[in-house]
């Protein structure tokens, strides 16, 4: 039985549910977007690390000063938000998932961007399920 007594009006509400649930989604993840990214990742410096002994280095530092060592300047890698991830893992939603738990640690900014898109696929595809399950039963039960 439709709801409202409207032919087609279950795909209706399910159609809207999925709109609010991806607003929701989205919202979220621009309110949350930078909560548990290091400084660095933000863009405030890159943070070095001591190859020998393990001591934090400065911004500038040439010599650990725990240890004498050299300390290289290395080229920083970049991590930004990325569109083309979140697009791979909204469509693809597993390869989203594995490469956010691959890189959370390196890019976490790039990481999101994939986690995001997965997280999102995946719920835009269980809905979709859910909706099309509701459809075969209403046109099945009409017979």
């Amino acid at each position: 039985m439709a709801a409202f007594g409207l032919p087609g009006s279950d795909l209706l509400i399910c159609g809207v549910l999925l709109v609010v649930i991806v607003v929701v989604a989205i919202s979220w993840s621009k309110a949350n977007a930078n909560r548990g990214v290091p400084v660095a990742a933000q863009g405030g410096g890159a943070v070095r690390f001591c190859s020998n002994c393990g001591t934090q280095l400065g911004d500038a530092a040439v010599v650990c000063v725990a240890c004498g060592a050299s300390a290289p300047r290395t080229a920083a890698t970049t991590d930004a938000p990325s569109i083309g991830f979140a697009v791979l893992g909204f469509f693809i939603p597993i390869v989203g998932f594995i490469l956010y738990l691959v890189w959370k640690d390196q890019t976490p900014l790039k990481a999101g961007s994939a986690g995001k898109g997965a997280l999102i696929g995946f719920i835009v595809n269980t809905v979709a399920v859910i909706a099309y399950g509701i459809a075969m039963a209403a046109l099945l039960g009409s017979y």
